[in-house]
């Protein structure tokens, strides 16, 4: 994460799963991360989502989804949805892992 101010490295974590840019790959591997008031999620290759605290990235909850997360996750009053692979769909409670659930539509 940056600073807005400053524009210098205010911390950074290493997710399992989330490599760094190739150049070299042309169709990108991840989607990008989202970001709420105090939450910053990414999904992974790996097949996690994770949460982290924007402030600090601590991570908060690291949730299997069972399947590559190459796209964006959204977030719509409070929820948080997202795609997996194997045609797996996530979603739950943005703020806790308490809630997440994860089905394949027919």
């Amino acid at each position: 994460a940056l600073d807005a101010a400053t524009g210098r490295i205010k911390w950074q974590v290493k997710v399992p799963g989330i490599n760094r840019v190739n150049p070299n790959v042309p169709a990108g591997g991840q989607g990008s991360l989202t970001v709420s008031p105090n939450l910053l999620y990414a999904g992974s290759m790996a097949g996690n989502m994770v949460a982290l605290d924007a402030d600090t990235g601590a991570t908060l909850w690291n949730h299997d989804a069972t399947g590559s997360v190459i796209s964006s996750p959204a977030i719509v009053d409070g929820a948080l949805y997202w795609g997996a692979g194997y045609g797996r769909f996530n979603f739950g409670t943005a703020a806790t892992a308490n809630q997440l659930t994860k089905f394949v539509p027919e």
